[in-house]
């Protein structure tokens, strides 16, 4: 915990704190949370750590809130009347039937204010990421027709946008991702990037960003307007304005991968939206309790490393791995 306080430390004052993140289900005239009528183990120990953070936060006079993001694609039969049902009762004050007991508990115990915790549906958030990936879909077929289209999208977005061979998905590649100096260190050379190597779950509490690094192509959206992981992230992040950093704690005991999403979608964020200012802190919760955490400053991707040729020149490999080419 102190190490993770002393990263803290370099953020604004006005900090998110997003864990529990849970499935909400319509149950007759209730609502039940998670997959099995209540928050998993993983869940509940995710919010549990980000109350400890949020009180350290307080005490260091930091205006730190609690965001809990709810699952409600598919358990919520009212479609968007009952969405919005929701939000006007969150609104009016009526936030505790919106949260499991399970947290309440937790909330109660260290004297938490209600008011303290903001309540957001990932539905929502998967709308408005969705119009910023359109935007920029549609800022790339605007200029399509001028040769060197691509270098200018990159000087722009700082970022190479790609598709699959079947044009079926959207997905980027940061520069961002090309900086290895740790994990060359750790591997004595390159050579983990080319090679199939069984990862050590212990080498992601050094090295975070590892898998990230050795895939380090981001999907975001398929045809058919599905919304892959990292774009629901994304999605959670730009319900928030540039007054907020954040910080994610999530827990590795219900999806091995969600450290990895989360940080592709504040990558997403970073890279698509040109007004992105935040800073970002990633808490991942192994299944032993250990924890994996990284830092992404807002000066990460506001300075121009590599140009256009060598970071196209870098992502080929990974892109004929996976059959994808450059919008």
């Amino acid at each position: 915990m102190n190490e993770i306080i002393n990263i803290c430390s370099a953020l604004r004052d006005n900090i998110i704190i997003d864990c529990g993140h849970t499935l909400i289900s319509t149950n007759n005239k209730s609502y039940s949370f998670g997959k099995n009528g209540a928050p998993s183990p993983g869940e509940i120990e995710s919010f549990r750590y980000g109350i400890k953070i949020f009180k350290t936060l307080k005490n260091s006079k930091k205006n730190a809130r609690i965001n809990l993001y709810l699952s409600d694609l598919v358990g919520i039969r009212g479609g968007n009347k009952e969405r919005r049902c929701i939000y006007a009762e969150i609104h009016d004050g009526n936030k505790e039937k919106y949260i499991p007991k399970q947290y309440i508990e937790l909330l109660d115990a260290e004297d938490i204010d209600y008011n303290d915790i903001l309540i957001n549906l990932q539905s929502k958030g998967n709308t408005v990421f969705k119009k910023t990936i359109k935007k920029v879909c549609h800022n790339i077929n605007s200029i399509k027709h001028h040769p060197s289209y691509q270098e200018s999208l990159y000087e722009k977005y700082n970022t190479l946008f790609l598709t699959s061979k079947e044009n079926s998905t959207f997905s980027i590649f940061s520069p961002f991702l090309m900086n290895d100096e740790k994990e060359c260190d750790f591997f004595d050379g390159t050579w983990w990037r080319y090679e199939d190597i069984n990862i050590n779950n212990l080498w992601l509490i050094k090295l975070p960003l590892l898998r990230l690094k050795i895939n380090p192509i981001i999907n975001l959206y398929e045809s058919g307007g599905r919304m892959l992981c990292p774009a629901t992230y994304a999605g959670l992040i730009s319900l928030y304005d540039n007054s907020f950093d954040h910080v994610a704690v999530y827990s590795r005991e219900d999806d091995e991968y969600i450290g990895e999403k989360v940080i592709r979608g504040v990558i997403a964020s970073n890279a698509l939206d040109l007004s992105f200012s935040r800073n970002c802190i990633q808490v991942i919760l192994t299944k032993d309790r250990q924890v994996e955490l990284s830092y992404i400053s807002d000066d990460d991707f506001h300075h121009k490393k590599y140009n256009f040729s060598e970071s196209l020149s870098f992502v080929r490999y990974f892109m004929d791995k996976n059959s994808m080419k450059i919008l």
